[in-house]
Formats: C-alpha cells, structure tokens, sequence
C-alpha cells in the first residue's frame, strides 16, 4: 500500500497567497468555483506539504464523500476547539447560541464597523456566511456575520452602510432571522420575494442614486478571502448595467475595494472574543469506506489536466481536499467530517497545505 508523508505546520495558513507568488503557470485548472479571484496576491504563510513519489488520479466526483462515516479513529491531545452550546428563549422560540459569539449590543457592533468603514473610506461593507473557503458550514472563528447580526442561519449576506443595515437570506431562514435579527437595526430583505431586490440590485441602484447626486462612486469593502470571483465580477456587471441610463455609459458609478491592507473589518471589532481557528487533526479514512486510492484520484486529475493543457489544478474546498487525499477531521467544522486545508495537484506533486 503507497502511503504519504504528511508534515504539517503549525502556523496559520488561511488562502493559497504565497502559493503563485514566484512561480509562473501556463494554465490554472480551477476546482469548481472555489477559488477566490482575489486570493492570488501576495502574503506570508507556513505551509505544510503533503509529498508522494507516486502519479495519482480517478473520479472527480465527491458524492460519496459523506455516505459512510463510519471507520478508525484516532486519539489525540488537541483541543478541538469545540464551541458549547446553550439554548435561549427569543420571542417563544429557542434560539441555539454559542458562547463565542461575543455579548455586545448590536447598535455598539454596527456603530463600531461604520467608524471603521469611514477609516477606509467606503461607503458598503459586506458580511457573508462563508470562510476563505467558501463553505456554507464554518468554523465558529468564521461567523462573522452571525457575531455582528446575531443571525445564526448557515446562509445570508449583511450589507451595512452608514445609516443601514441590512440583510439577504432565503427562505428557509426567513422565521429564524426574524427572531434573531434586531428590527431597531436591521432590516430583512427577504430574497427571492416579490418586490425585494436582490443585493447586487441594490447595491447597484444606491451607486447609481449617489452618482446622480454629485457624491462620485459607491465604494462597496469585502474581504476578498470570503467572496467568490464569481461574486465580484456579478456586481460589477451590475453597476455597468446600471450605469445604461447615464449619458457616458463608460463611467465607474461602483466599485469594489478588497481593503487588502486592513483585512476584514470584524475582526478587530470582534477582538478577543473571537475563537481561534482550530487545527483538529486529520485523520486517514480507510480505503474500506473510501472506495478509491489517492493515487488513483490524482491521476484521474492529472488526465484530465492534460486534456485541457492544464500545469496545476487549484483544490480550496475542504470536502474536496478531504475527499482528494482520503482524510476526515472532527473539530473544524461542527457538522462535517473536514478540517481546513487547501490542495494543488501539479504534473509532478500534490501538495497539501495546512496549519
């Protein structure tokens, strides 16, 4: 049986930055949509390695990634990070909490993330679900939006300016968000309802307003490490789109700051509440339940790449890379069996990085 090498390193590695700085590619072979359009700048990370000696490859498919999940297990000494639950009554409903979601009010949070909004000179900030790798399940670290709305759904966008806030979800939250969410505050945009604009609308349209008011460009902040490249191109379309009505179609009513050199906004408001991001450790899943050998898959990958003309195929989902190099961790996520961690697979390596 071919085994791996694993050498992990113990600092944080949280994008795939330092990944291309350096090195040049022909042709980037993308897993999904996963990868961020903005995470391929530079930065300074420790990354553990994967190596193998051996050509990898089949079945890009993950269907069975969470059929069985039964098999070994291993013990360790790490702290699992795991967030402890408590149930609150809100409005007649229970209301699971975590106890690392910080206790501040939410006018003292919003009124925090506008003070810094004018630091950095944008008018919209955005706070979705989702990690630097765009999972709807996230690490308690990662619940940004829910620490700043107190909106516990796994799926919904705040939008917050300097005399709103608002949030997208869809339907299956509509109840939970409005028990959870302070109407004082904040506003539900309930998504996919008649008359309700859908957020890149929205955005669009207050761009457009403002434009035509004389104040210059909506400058709308992300975190360029929880946005999709699809995301960001989608809203910038918008704002051209909305832009048809003006005389001078070619001017820039909105645009997009990745506010790189002050990172996500939160964070610092958050402060030392904020949990850690864990580093569970992973584990092998034994090719009884895995069905196919790393090996195989990553030949499988490594045809493919060769079909397309591809030097190196970009893995940031962490079911894929669970899936990929046959491993599962419990701790990370509280709902799945994956831990956080990033892949390339190349013609002559593949690589896992990892804390």
């Amino acid at each position: 049986m071919h085994s791996l090498l694993l050498t992990m390193s113990r600092r944080s590695c949280t994008s795939l930055r330092s990944l291309v700085i350096g090195s040049t590619f022909a042709t980037l072979s993308l897993s999904r949509q996963h990868v961020n359009c903005f995470s391929l700048a530079a930065s300074s990370s420790s990354l553990g390695r994967v190596g193998t000696t051996n050509s990898f490859g089949p079945q890009n498919s993950i269907q069975h990634l969470f059929a069985v999940r039964g098999g070994s297990t291993t013990s360790s000494s790490c702290d699992h990070n795991k967030s402890t639950l408590k149930m609150s009554a809100t409005s007649g409903a229970e209301v699971m909490e975590t106890e690392a979601i910080g206790i501040v009010t939410p006018d003292s949070k919003l009124d925090a993330l506008r003070a810094k909004m004018k630091e950095v000179g944008v008018d919209v900030y955005l706070v979705p679900s989702d990690d630097p790798h765009l999972s709807e399940y996230v690490p308690t670290a990662y619940m940004r939006r829910a620490y700043l709305s107190n909106f516990r759904g796994s799926a919904g966008t705040a939008v917050v300016t300097q005399d709103g806030a608002l949030l997208w979800t869809d339907s299956r939250y509509f109840n939970e968000a409005g028990l959870q969410l302070d109407a004082n505050h904040w506003t539900l945009m309930k998504q996919g309802e008649p008359k309700v604009p859908t957020m890149n609308k929205y955005l669009a349209d207050m761009a457009l307003e403002k434009f035509k008011e004389g104040k210059g460009t909506l400058k709308v902040g992300i975190d360029p490490y929880v946005h999709s490249a699809n995301f960001a191109k989608e809203l910038t379309e918008a704002f051209a789109t909305a832009a048809e009505d003006l005389e001078d179609r070619s001017i820039q009513i909105g645009q997009i700051d990745t506010l790189d050199q002050y990172g996500n906004l939160i964070d610092p408001i958050w402060g030392d509440e904020r949990p850690p991001v864990p580093t569970s450790p992973f584990r092998v899943h034994p090719m009884e339940y895995a069905g196919v050998s790393v090996q195989d898959k990553v030949a499988k990958i490594r045809s493919e790449m060769g079909k397309k003309k591809a030097t190196l195929s970009v893995f940031a989902a962490m079911d894929d890379v669970a899936y990929l190099f046959n491993m599962r961790a419990m701790g990370d996520v509280a709902t799945c069996p994956v831990g956080i961690a990033y892949a390339t697979v190349s013609h002559e390596e593949a690589i896992l990085y990892c804390d």
